[in-house]
């Protein structure tokens, strides 16, 4: 109901309580990420957390990007990965030293958010982790839509927002500092990665839940320079069907197609989101009847 789009995660988190595993600490991505995945939480993220509770494996997410759901779980030993390295970097960087990255930010922002001072920053990729995390930080609360995309020579190249709203106190366009320290704590503990996602799903095994949410097929792809293609939508597929065979329970998403229904033509579960908000009633917001869920087993979708 529309109730539930409130907040629809706090309704019943203590039914939850399992003394194996601590309880989601719902922590908040920390980029503005199109193509996040908040909206997955309401269908997977107790799911997950339940079936880790039973199996005592291991959550692996091999395309992390702004990382929504693996934050709201923040479990210990996530294997993590992008193959974006700027992203990767940002979370490490964040694990070693939330207070030097607020610090370098708040320098950034202190040479101005407007146009000018965007593009001075865009243009100039610094030396360190630290700069360069402030930087990322800084550019994706002021570029259009909160994209992250790169050209092929690796370059971020998003224009500025023209129509945000300045506040006259510019650091509340940014994260504070307790969601920089909200992301040391929920990666604290995680293997964190920049790889191809073939190496990540190779790791999966008995218990493990793997959740792939890749570039969906036809939708833009400039999320590292070398692209996603139909070549490797096949690929993951495979890797997914391999790693479901060594006992993983496999969560992954993607456009609706006949291309991908074929891919997936293996796993037991394609659900459109509409018929996956049927089971789940928590489920709301994105997802839309577009877009397909792909299980392997239908308890993780249940609340």
């Amino acid at each position: 109901s529309s109730k539930h789009s409130v907040k629809p995660m706090q309704l019943d988190l203590a039914i939850l309580k399992d003394d194996r595993l601590p309880m989601p600490q719902q922590k908040k991505p920390i980029l503005k990420y199109a193509g996040g995945k908040t909206w997955l939480i309401d269908y997977v993220g107790k799911g997950i957390w339940r079936r880790l509770a039973n199996t005592g494996g291991r959550y692996i997410e091999p395309f992390l990007g702004g990382g929504a759901v693996a934050l709201w779980l923040s479990l210990p030993d996530m294997i993590l990965s992008d193959k974006s390295c700027p992203i990767m970097e940002l979370y490490q960087t964040l694990v070693d030293g939330p207070g030097e990255v607020r610090a370098a930010l708040i320098k950034l922002v202190s040479i101005g958010v407007d146009e000018d001072a965007y593009y001075t920053v865009r243009g100039d990729v610094p030396r360190t982790p630290v700069g360069r995390t402030a930087r990322l930080i800084y550019l994706n609360r002021l570029d259009y839509n909160g994209l992250y995309r790169v050209n092929k020579a690796g370059e971020f190249n998003v224009p500025y927002d023209k129509s945000k709203k300045i506040p006259k106190d510019t650091m509340k366009l940014f994260p504070n500092l307790g969601r920089f320290w909200g992301i040391q704590q929920a990666f604290a503990n995680a293997e964190l990665f920049s790889c191809d996602f073939a190496n990540i799903c190779r790791l999966a095994g008995e218990g493990d839940v793997v959740l792939a949410d890749p570039p969906y097929v036809s939708a833009y792809d400039q999320y590292t320079e070398d692209g996603f293609h139909d070549a490797d939508h096949a690929r993951l597929a495979e890797e997914l069907r391999i790693a479901y065979e060594a006992g993983a329970t496999i969560i992954a998403n993607n456009a609706d197609s006949p291309f991908v229904r074929e891919l997936y033509d293996w796993a037991p579960h394609i659900l459109t989101a509409a018929e996956a908000r049927a089971i789940n009633s928590d489920g709301e917001g994105r997802g839309g009847v577009d877009c397909l869920i792909i299980t392997t087993d239908l308890e993780v979708l249940g609340t």
